[in-house]
């Protein structure tokens, strides 16, 4: 904030000099040439974990579409080599799935009397019988 030009500055070393908002004691201020945060921002981690996930989660730059992080890519990568017969892809791939453990069950495997749509009409249409409606058979 600029200062009024009308009122005077105030020396900080006359005998009257209050200390205040605004107005910090002197053996408190930072001392000219010294910083103030001397043993500065701390560093990025440098551990391989860290350099690692940071590698991984980079967005690949492609120029007809996003093409996500570089750990989908390699996946992908590994997914379409294993398809193409790569036999050392399939393994890797199958070791991978298997650490990671079941995976959830394909859309057309849930068998039909456990599809949600299908428990909902079945119920849908117990209520209605019930209720004595027409066309509820």
């Amino acid at each position: 904030m600029a200062q009024d030009e009308s009122t005077p500055k105030q020396n900080p070393d006359a005998p009257g000099y209050a200390v205040g908002y605004g107005r910090p004691p002197l053996h408190t201020r930072f001392r000219k040439g010294r910083s103030g945060n001397p043993l500065g921002r701390p560093k990025r981690a440098t551990d391989l974990a860290s350099l690692l996930t940071r590698a991984l989660d980079r967005r690949v730059t492609s120029d007809d579409r996003d093409a996500g992080t570089q750990r989908e890519a390699i996946i992908a990568a590994l997914v379409e080599k294993s398809a193409a017969g790569d036999l050392r892809a399939t393994k890797l791939l199958f070791e991978l799935m298997r650490q990671i453990g079941p995976a959830a069950p394909a859309p057309g495997s849930i068998a039909p009397e456990d599809d949600p749509r299908e428990i909902l009409l079945r119920k849908l249409a117990r209520l209605a019988r019930d209720r004595g409606e027409p066309g509820a058979e």
